[in-house]
């Protein structure tokens, strides 16, 4: 490996606990950290200074952009500048979310009810 000798490996969840105890402490109650990616998204839900709930969920913002593209028809910059409502001429925030949301349902509709 180049001369380099590891030393730790994380997963990405306790990567994120590890840098949010670093930077505010152990908080008492609860939080939940998110870490939305391009592909994936990364959930760590702690109490304390202990994991309750950890998932890696196969969707992220390129999901999200390829359904805003097909569902307004638009270009990957618009989709983006969409995501953040920053195009509130073509579509508001929450026209956009009601739309997505809509259509989600729709998908799962059409679904057989074993695969929904």
């Amino acid at each position: 490996m180049a001369g380099l000798h590891h030393s730790i490996i994380d997963v990405d969840a306790f990567s994120l606990q590890n840098i949010f105890e670093l930077n505010y402490g152990i908080k008492p109650g609860n939080a939940a950290l998110v870490d939305i990616g391009a592909s994936k998204t990364s959930l760590n839900v702690l109490r304390g200074a202990s994991s309750e709930f950890i998932r890696d969920i196969p969707v992220g913002c390129d999901q999200i952009n390829q359904q805003i593209i097909s569902y307004l028809d638009c270009s990957a910059e618009e989709s983006e500048k969409l995501k953040f409502g920053k195009h509130p001429d073509k579509i508001s925030p929450e026209d956009l979310l009601g739309k997505m949301t809509l259509r989600k349902q729709e998908l799962n509709l059409q679904k057989p009810p074993g695969e929904r």
